[in-house]
């Protein structure tokens, strides 16, 4: 949702391929008390060396379109493979850039875990654990989990959220996507006059790959 190459909120170690690309496109709505709604769009490209490079713009972030950057580090030639992968999100934010070190390994060839830190550059810079699974039922549809840190409006927050997500496979070029975010509405905060922002949201989109 983030923009990179991951799960549904967290990064993970994988990436695109050189010359690969992915469009995407989000709404979110609200499941909560909260009637705020929100759309995002991302763009991400596999480049030479290892790298994958991306934008993420839509409704928010309001400061426009952020910049994004991963670096694969590694990977073994085993038949279950370990990838490692840094990057950064948000680059052109001013108070929301990160930065993050991810590992993602198979732990059979339709399944795999993926865990992490990120450093959230707020009023202060402190590490934050992430962590996430993803499963594939069958060929067209790819269950997914993940624990990640919330950020609000005023930067990070000692909370983190639980999301629930799937992927369906119309074509092998073509998923549509469904996602719970917060699923425990962690990131709820309550105003004065009794209503409520943030708290669990749910996300419909479509993503298109393609190699050039």
């Amino acid at each position: 949702m983030n923009g990179p190459t991951g799960l549904i909120l967290i990064p993970t170690a994988e990436s695109l391929k050189y010359k690969e690309f992915n469009i995407s496109g989000h709404y979110l709505f609200s499941a909560g008390n909260s009637t705020a709604s929100d759309y995002k769009y991302k763009i991400n490209l596999g480049t030479f060396q290892n790298w994958e490079i991306g934008t993420v713009g839509g409704k928010t972030p309001e400061e426009g379109m952020y910049l994004n950057l991963k670096y694969h580090l590694m990977s073994n030639e085993s038949e279950l493979p370990l990838y490692i992968a840094i990057g950064a999100q948000n680059i052109s934010s001013s108070d929301k850039t990160d930065l993050y070190m991810v590992a993602s390994k198979k732990i059979r060839s339709d399944f795999g875990l993926h865990f992490g830190f990120k450093a959230i550059f707020g009023d202060t810079i402190k590490p934050y654990f992430m962590a996430g699974s993803n499963y594939f039922v069958n060929e067209t549809l790819e269950l997914m989990a993940d624990f990640s840190p919330a950020v609000s409006i005023d930067g990070p927050e000692n909370k983190y959220l639980i999301s629930l997500g799937a992927n369906y496979f119309i074509s092998p070029h073509l998923s549509a996507n469904l996602s719970l975010i917060d699923i425990a509405s962690s990131s709820e905060i309550m105003l004065p006059d009794n209503s409520s922002i943030g708290g669990m949201r749910i996300a419909a989109g479509l993503t298109l790959s393609k190699f050039f």
